[in-house]
């Protein structure tokens, strides 16, 4: 599974299949930071804003995120198949050959495979993130995101991108993010320590209010 992160956005300037404006001058605070950028609504009230610094444990979190929801149907008939790959290729790997059960060269080299799948189908959503990562751009290691009535806005070193309420496909929440399935292959995450402008509660309200969609709960 290859999910592509906000940063794959950002440098392709997309507008089309993620909902999001991009192009626009970064905005720096006083210490010459785009991520430090704030917003306020029309009210002049502050508005709800995260940093999130996309590490693996945000990346991972953003891959279990995607798995749960519009992947979830897909991922079920592929963990299905590689189960039965493991329980397969074990038993056969340990049957007694005409001399009874012997380990040889090729029952390591069948080992080894089946532990590189194992690890696979226990660590799935780490090894995701960590592919996504791996496609990380410099000055998009951090990401403020500020939260208006009408729109959201993405702010980076690099620069920054509006996004729309109604690109957003699904929404899962894991106990220390917000993840915005865009769709199939796009996903953003938000820090839900790092949230100022409200609880997290009023934001899940929110949310839940500008995009009339159900937050799925992951662990």
């Amino acid at each position: 599974m290859n999910v592509r992160t906000e940063q794959d956005i950002f440098s392709e300037n997309s507008d089309a299949g993620s909902g999001g404006r991009s192009g626009e001058a970064a905005v720096a605070d006083g210490n010459g930071n785009g991520s430090g950028a704030t917003f306020s609504n029309e009210s002049g009230k502050a508005a709800f804003t995260f940093v999130t610094r996309y590490d693996q444990r945000a990346l991972t979190a953003m891959a279990r995120g995607m798995r749960k929801t519009l992947r979830r149907r897909k991922n079920l008939f592929t963990r299905i198949f590689g189960w039965s790959v493991f329980i397969l290729g074990l038993a056969l790997s340990l049957m007694p050959g005409e001399n009874g059960f012997e380990i040889t060269g090729r029952t390591l080299i069948s080992w080894l495979a089946l532990l590189a799948l194992l690890l696979v189908l226990l660590l799935e959503d780490s090894v995701n993130g960590f592919l996504s990562g791996r496609k990380k751009l410099t000055g998009l290691e951090k990401i403020t995101v500020t939260f208006l009535p009408e729109e959201y806005r993405s702010v980076a070193d690099i620069g920054k991108t509006q996004w729309t309420y109604e690109g957003i496909a699904a929404i899962a929440e894991a106990p220390d993010y917000f993840i915005f399935m865009l769709n199939a292959f796009y996903a953003q995450v938000f820090d839900k320590r790092t949230l100022s402008g409200g609880t997290v509660q009023e934001f899940r309200d929110f949310i839940r209010q500008r995009t009339g969609k159900a937050i799925t709960a992951i662990r």
